[in-house]
């Protein structure tokens, strides 16, 4: 009988921590008001089948909801892996601000100068070949040795494809770049589907996308998606004013 009443008292304190009434309680469980009131006073067990609904309403883990405690070792650890996460996204972040300024500055000083884009070009590709070192060292450190020479293929062949983008076209400057970016937002966003549909053998999927969550699961494929949309918009404004120059110069000339 105690047993039953430690165990009613602690699902009383979780459901009030969580700002619920008994009634809202039931209804999500979908059991009787008077279902919950008996498990508070201690009268009865909630049914196996809904222990899990119950935990993760009251967000508790399940070892904590049959010893009727708080896990105080498992929720420090919990808090440290959220803080950790926390610390990574920020530096995620951080990070993210500093590639996009080195590409701004160095873009700015070159058109300013009159030093052409040489040097952007270089800052470039260095910030591919971090890109795709990340990939090439997660895929190695799993032991996925066809990944991480997949890896260094494509990095390779988009490094040489932007550099003969940048020398042997007659593509205005800032055509290229956008093409460029938007090559990195496509890269940023299938990435990861495409490597594991090339190396995996699994179909080709899409990846999810949800711009109202930020966490690190889906930092990249945000991110890549807005890139692949402001550089898509981008070059095709700039693609349509440099045919209106090559017309307007053949006007000219006739």
């Amino acid at each position: 009988m105690e047993k039953k009443e430690t165990f009613g008292k602690y699902i009383l304190e979780k459901r009030k921590a969580v700002g619920l009434s008994q009634k809202a309680l039931a209804s999500q469980l979908f059991v009787s008001e008077s279902a919950v009131s008996k498990w508070e006073r201690g009268l009865s067990y909630p049914d196996i089948t809904l222990v899990t609904s119950l935990c993760e309403i009251l967000h508790i883990s399940e070892h904590e909801l049959l010893t009727a405690s708080d896990d105080m070792h498992q929720r420090e650890i919990e808090e440290q892996s959220r803080g950790y996460l926390r610390v990574i996204r920020v530096y995620s972040w951080i990070t993210y601000l500093c590639y996009a300024a080195a590409l701004i500055s160095v873009f700015i000083w070159g058109l300013a100068t009159g030093n052409g884009l040489a040097a952007f070009f270089v800052v470039l590709a260095s910030l591919l070949l971090v890109l795709f070192g990340h990939l090439f060292a997660g895929t190695l450190n799993n032991g996925n040795t066809k990944g991480a020479i997949l890896s260094g293929v494509l990095f390779t062949a988009i490094t040489w494809g932007i550099f003969v983008l940048f020398r042997y076209t007659r593509l205005s400057v800032l055509l290229c770049v956008f093409i460029t970016a938007e090559v990195c937002g496509i890269l940023t966003l299938l990435g990861n589907s495409i490597m594991e549909a090339a190396l995996e053998g699994v179909s080709f999927q899409l990846p999810t996308i949800r711009l109202a969550v930020w966490e690190s699961d889906y930092v990249n494929q945000n991110l890549g998606l807005l890139i692949m949309i402001c550089a898509g918009v981008l070059t095709v404004i700039t693609l349509v004013r440099d045919i209106q120059k090559v017309l307007q110069a053949k006007e000219k000339s006739v």
